[in-house]
C-alpha cells in the first residue's frame, strides 16, 4: 500500500502515468461528465457503459442499421480522449439541416467503422485507437523503447528550431502594391482561361470502332451508354464518366478543324489523328473567355508571395548561420588527403605552382586556426 501511495502522488504531480485503478459504470451524459474529471486524476480508468438509447439520432441508428446506440459510447470516448478542441467539436457536431438534422458525426462515424470492422466492439475499439488517451501514448512510448527524456529532450530540440526559423521570417509582410503586379504580369498565365467548349470525347485505335461509336449517338444512344461495345484493346482514352471536360478552341486545327464548327450536343469524327489513333467527340456547352478579377484571388496572391518571401529569409538566414560557423577537426585521420595537384599533362606540381583554387564555400566548412591534431 506505501508503494501504491508514493507511486499515486508522483501520478499526480505529474512525474509518472498510473493512478488508482478506477471502474465506472453507467449511461447518459452523467458517465462522460464523470470520466472527463476521473481522468485529470488518474489514468487507470475502465468505463462500462450501458447503451439503450431508442431516441434521437442513437435511436434512429438503432433501428435501420440494428446496432447498439453509440451515442452513450461516444461521449464517453471523447471525454477520455486527449484530442484537440476542433476534434471534439467535430466528433459531438450535430447536423442542422437536411435528412441528418440531429444526427451527430460521432455516431455516423462509429457506425460506419461498425461496417468496416464487422463487429460494433471492434468499432468502438478502432475509433478509440483513433483518439488515443495520455495513457496509450505513454505505453506506445514504452513498446517504442523511448524514454521520456530523451523524447522531451528531442521535442525540445525540434521547438528551438522551429522558433529559430520563426525568427527567420518574422515581420514578412506582402503589400496592396507588390500584390498587384504579380497578379498583372501572370494573369494571363494563371488566372486567365481561353475560350472553348466542354465537350466528352475518346480516342480509338481503331476506326470502325470509332465510326460505331459516332452512329450510335447519331442514333439517340447517350454516350455513356455507347462504351460497353468497345472492347479495352480498342480505347486509347475517353473523358470520365462525372462529365464532360474543357477543351480550348485552340485544340480545333490541323486533324481536329473538323470539329471547329460542330454545332454543341453533336458528335463529330471519326478524325483520325495518327495511324492508330481515331477521335470522337461531342460539343456540350460553349464556354467564354474570361479572367479572374484581382479582388477575387487578391488573398491567394498575397498567401504565394508571403511564402517566396518566407522561403527567401530562411535561405539567407541559414546561409548567414553557415558563414559564422567555425568547424575544428580534432582528428585529420577521419577525412582522406587531398591529391597533390597536377598539370595539364597529369605530372605533380608543387603547391606554389598550382593553379589558384576558386573561393571556399561556407558548405566546405573552413578549418579554424585553433583546429589541432590530437
Amino acid at each position: 500500500m506505501k508503494n501504491n501511495s508514493v507511486k499515486n502522488t508522483l501520478h499526480g504531480k505529474g512525474i509518472i502515468p498510473g493512478g488508482p485503478k478506477i471502474v465506472a459504470i453507467g449511461g447518459g451524459t452523467g458517465l462522460s461528465v464523470l470520466l472527463r474529471g476521473l481522468k485529470k486524476h488518474t489514468s487507470n480508468i475502465t468505463a462500462i457503459v450501458t447503451v439503450s438509447d431508442d431516441g434521437g439520432g442513437s435511436g434512429v441508428l438503432r433501428e435501420d442499421m440494428g446496432i447498439l446506440p453509440p451515442g452513450d459510447i461516444r461521449n464517453c470516448i471523447v471525454a477520455l480522449a486527449n484530442i484537440e478542441p476542433i476534434m471534439e467539436q467535430l466528433m459531438q457536431y450535430r447536423f442542422r439541416e437536411g435528412k441528418l438534422k440531429g444526427q451527430s458525426f460521432g455516431n455516423l462515424f462509429i457506425a460506419a467503422m461498425n461496417d468496416i470492422c464487422g463487429s460494433f466492439d471492434a468499432a468502438v475499439r478502432e475509433v478509440s485507437e483513433q483518439f488515443p488517451t495520455k495513457e496509450a501514448f505513454m505505453q506506445y512510448l514504452d513498446q517504442s523503447g523511448v524514454k521520456m527524456a530523451a523524447f522531451r529532450e528531442n521535442l525540445a530540440t525540434q521547438i528551438v528550431q522551429q522558433k529559430m526559423v520563426e525568427r527567420a521570417s518574422a515581420g514578412i509582410a506582402v503589400t496592396e502594391e507588390e500584390a498587384l503586379d504579380f497578379y498583372e504580369k501572370t494573369k494571363v498565365l494563371f488566372f486567365h482561361s481561353p475560350a472553348g467548349y466542354t465537350m466528352d470525347y475518346a480516342r480509338l485505335k481503331n476506326e470502325a470502332a470509332a465510326a460505331k461509336i459516332v452512329e450510335a449517338v447519331r442514333q439517340g444512344a447517350e454516350w455513356n451508354a455507347v462504351w460497353s461495345s468497345v472492347t479495352s484493346d480498342d480505347l486509347v482514352e475517353r473523358t470520365p464518366e462525372s462529365g464532360p471536360v474543357f477543351v480550348p478552341e485552340t485544340a480545333f486545327k490541323e486533324q481536329l478543324a473538323a470539329f471547329a464548327d460542330l454545332e454543341p450536343g453533336t458528335i463529330g469524327g471519326p478524325a483520325q489523328i495518327a495511324s492508330d489513333d481515331f477521335f470522337v467527340g461531342v460539343k456540350r456547352e460553349k464556354v467564354e473567355e474570361s479572367t479572374v478579377a484581382y479582388n477575387e484571388v487578391s488573398g491567394d496572391v498575397k498567401a504565394l508571395l508571403t511564402e517566396e518571401k518566407r522561403r527567401e529569409a530562411q535561405t539567407s538566414f541559414f546561409k548567414e548561420l553557415r558563414g559564422k560557423a567555425s568547424v575544428i577537426i580534432h582528428d585529420f585521420d577521419l577525412f582522406p588527403k587531398p591529391e597533390a595537384p597536377k598539370d595539364a599533362a597529369g605530372v605533380p606540381v608543387s603547391a606554389d605552382k598550382a593553379p589558384a583554387s576558386g573561393p571556399v564555400s561556407a558548405d566546405q566548412a573552413p578549418v579554424s586556426g585553433d583546429a589541432e591534431k590530437k
